[in-house]
């Protein structure tokens, strides 16, 4: 992923500085085990109390903590005190100061004869000397073993203190036993510990009661064992941290592939779960240790490891377990999966895809590298659908989604699936500089336009009165055919067998476009050949083939045509000026079939000069104009107080807001822009059908709409990310504005004018857009 190259080059960037404050000992793991390993805990506290005992006169410590660590720093703390008190009481003189020093040098010289007296004594005697603490001790606790633990390495709590997030309380002897099991499927995974159905039993000193063992036979059970372990107990993920740890530093193994399976594991671990906030700058500062110390064996891997974790701290970590064939290929070392991804027009591309990698990965990584698209609002606009069999509606992936998730659990269930990238928001504009850009938008855009859904067709009632007026003034004819109605919106039929087209009609302008868009598509199907007769049906929306089968059926086998209009639409395909006004964009009515084959096989003698990409192109940078592109359309009903009958419309999302389109002729019947939207909720009826109330207007006057809809969810998440555009380039368009301002200042100029200026300039416009509750 292009986006954690560059963090790992960053990364190696501060490997230097890194090395060096580990060399400080800050946040290393011997710092980690001094306050936190159960054995360094102990071995502490049972000093702490032999000095009590020991004492005649102890000193008390701050809150009287003398069973841990802290206890006995704290003690030695006060002991310092009291003594920088003393000298500072006693400090009046030179002389008073000279006499401490002197007072302090002799009492150590006499500790220190003592100590030797006492060593000498025990060597006359032949007794050994008490094991003290040292740090090679120390530094055992962190380093590889080759036995099994009988103890967990923290002290285990059953409240979930490490973690609030701990659905339920475990006993300590449980989680202890657990603890040891998670131990034992690592040795076994790294090949340190043999399987066997019963094993050496342990005894946990909470329960005292001896357990049996159960030693995992594979590899896939290890991981199993201890990804479940880890997910139902929260408390044990520090814990199989530490252990993983302790069993890849300074690894000794007879085994040769050891470390590196331990480390493969340490990886496959990092990318499902996270740690405790107190062990977090531990375990990273571990991990960057060996992963920016390119003299390390396993530093590539230790930065996989790295990867993982900063990915699950960013997205939550994986959901699903992982399927035996992803263990096998991680224990093999195969890191990546080819998958296949499908774009717009059924192209395949594959990218390797990690276990760590995500729907936002996806997006990226096709986005700058395919589509050449840099900036990261307007990668925004593009999503990741998954169609699987038995869905009637997609939706889009989240973008923190996990890809081996989605795809492991419909595996599972037996489920054909297909990865599908598309462009989901319409707000910047269409770049046509990119050959892969062009293609993906063409096939896209491509079937809603012969779907119709980009027409707006009026009426023939507006249009008699508008032949009525014309006839008055030019003279010129035009021809009106009735068709019946086949279009249909994205989620449902716009209406059905039985009902009708009224007449509709289409401007001289927008037939002519119809035309050139037709021979284009033909050209863009890297065709040689003029289209025929028979070809058009397949290169004119679907409205239109539908008014030339109405025609057919009722105009006889020609279909009935108007010479004159025909003659002037003819004319004006071929560039001749007429005296009519269908360049002034007056609506004129439905071509037949005769008109349209003449009409597109006259724009294709202009085809020839255009190869199959360039055709693609002038077919996006002529359909780019009309009002409806770049729209999401979803088939609704709209509730209405004083209906009984909902009324059926066509919803049009676009970078101009919310569109309530008639469901034959695709005229605008309610229009609501995106600063009226105040907030969406869904609500679900008793009798399971899915409603989506918007909330619009402004301070004064607000309406609620309620649509009935299958793709409430879809809808209320589009709503929600064109709000997010537009106030992302509101706010950078404000931000440009006042560093242009300030700028122009003069240096030492008035600072209380610019502020007014500044206060003045927020308060223009008067809506201020704020984040609807999109639910």
């Amino acid at each position: 992923n292009q986006s954690e190259d560059n963090n790992n080059n960053n990364n190696n960037n501060d490997a230097p500085t890194k090395s060096t404050k580990a060399d400080d000992g800050k946040y290393s793991m011997l710092q980690f085990a001094l306050y936190n390993f159960r054995e360094a805990i102990d071995k502490y506290s049972l000093e702490t109390r032999l000095s009590i005992n020991n004492s005649k006169q102890p000193v008390q410590a701050p809150h009287d903590d003398w069973s841990t660590l802290r206890g006995s720093l704290k003690l030695i703390e006060s002991l310092r005190t009291r003594s920088d008190a003393s000298t500072h009481n006693n400090s009046s003189s030179s002389q008073s100061t000279i006499s401490s020093t002197k007072t302090l040098t002799k009492m150590v010289a006499n500790e220190h004869q003592q100590q030797q007296q006492q060593q000498q004594q025990r060597a006359d005697s032949g007794q050994q000397a008490p094991s003290d603490w040292t740090w090679r001790e120390l530094a055992q606790m962190v380093k590889y073993t080759s036995t099994p633990l009988k103890r967990s390495l923290l002290k285990l709590s059953g409240g979930g203190d490490q973690h609030e997030t701990s659905s339920s309380s475990s006993s300590q002897a449980e989680l202890e036993r657990r603890a040891i099991d998670c131990f034992a499927a690592i040795m076994r995974y790294m090949g340190d510990l043999k399987p066997s159905s019963e094993t050496t039993s342990h005894k946990s000193s909470s329960s005292k009661q001896h357990q049996k063992q159960q030693v995992p036979d594979n590899e896939v059970e290890c991981v199993y064992l201890i990804l479940i372990n880890c997910h139902n107990h929260p408390q044990l993920r520090d814990e199989v941290y530490c252990q993983l740890i302790k069993q890849t530093t300074n690894n000794r193994s007879a085994q040769p592939d050891s470390c590196l399976r331990g480390w493969r594991l340490f990886s496959l671990l990092a990318a499902y779960f996270d740690c405790s906030a107190r062990f977090r700058p531990y375990l990273l500062n571990y991990l960057e240790q060996n992963a920016f110390d390119k003299r390390r064996s396993y530093h590539s891997i230790a930065l996989l490891c790295l990867q993982n974790l900063r990915k699950t701290f960013k997205c939550g970590g994986r959901k699903n377990v992982p399927s035996i064939e992803e263990i096998a290929a991680l224990s093999a070392g195969r890191i990546s999966k080819r998958q296949i991804y499908r774009l717009p027009g059924g192209t395949e591309r594959v990218i390797n895809t990690k276990s760590t990698t995500v729907v936002d990965d996806i997006i990226h990584e096709i986005c700058s590298n395919m589509l050449m698209i840099t900036q990261p609002n307007e990668m925004l606009e593009f999503s990741l659908y998954c169609i699987a069999d038995g869905d009637s509606y997609t939706m889009p992936l989240n973008r923190d989604e996990y890809i081996l998730d989605i795809t492991t659990e419909l595996i599972k269930n037996h489920q054909q699936y297909f990865l599908i990238f598309c462009r989901s928001v319409w707000h910047y504009p269409l770049r046509l500089d990119s050959k892969f850009y062009i293609e993906v938008t063409f096939n896209q855009i491509a079937p809603d336009y012969l779907e119709g859904l980009f027409l707006v067709m009026p009426r023939q009632q507006q249009q008699q009165k508008q032949q009525h007026n014309q006839k008055r003034h030019t003279g010129a004819g035009h021809y009106a055919t009735s068709v019946s109605s086949n279009s249909s919106s994205k989620g449902g039929s716009s209406s059905g067998a039985g009902h009708h087209y009224q007449s509709l009609g289409l401007s001289d302008k927008l037939i002519r476009e119809i035309a050139r868009l037709g021979a284009l598509l033909h050209r863009a199907s890297s065709t040689d050949y003029m289209p025929h007769k028979d070809e058009i049906k397949y290169l004119l929306p679907r409205p239109i083939v539908a008014s030339i089968k109405q025609q057919l059926k009722t105009g006889g086998a020609n279909g009935a045509r108007a010479p004159r209009g025909e003659q002037q639409l003819l004319a004006a395909a071929s560039g001749e000026q007429t005296d009519q006004a269908g360049d002034s964009g007056q609506q004129g009515m439905m071509p037949d079939q005769q008109t349209w084959t003449t009409l597109v096989q006259d724009y294709w003698r202009e085809m020839s000069a255009f190869d199959a990409l360039d055709a693609k192109a002038q077919f996006l940078d002529i359909i780019r104009h009309w009002p409806l592109f770049g729209s999401s359309f979803f088939a609704i009903k709209l509730i209405q107080r004083d209906l009984i009958q909902p009324l059926d419309y066509i919803l049009a999302l676009n970078k101009f807001g919310i569109q309530m389109l008639d469901m034959q002729t695709h005229e605008t019947h309610q229009k609501y822009s995106f600063n009226e939207v105040i907030s969406t909720r869904k609500v679900r009826s008793e009798d399971g059908a899915l409603y989506l109330d918007m909330k619009c207007g402004n301070l004064l006057k607000r309406t609620i709409i309620r649509i009935q809809t299958d793709q409430a969810h879809e809808i209320s998440r589009l709503v929600r990310q064109y709000i997010d555009i537009e106030l992302s380039q509101a706010s950078s368009k404000q931000q440009q504005q006042q560093q242009s301002q300030q700028s122009q200042q003069p240096i030492g100029g008035d600072t209380e004018s610019r502020s007014s200026l500044a206060t003045n300039d927020n308060q223009v416009g008067g809506d201020h857009m704020t984040t609807p509750n999109c639910d």
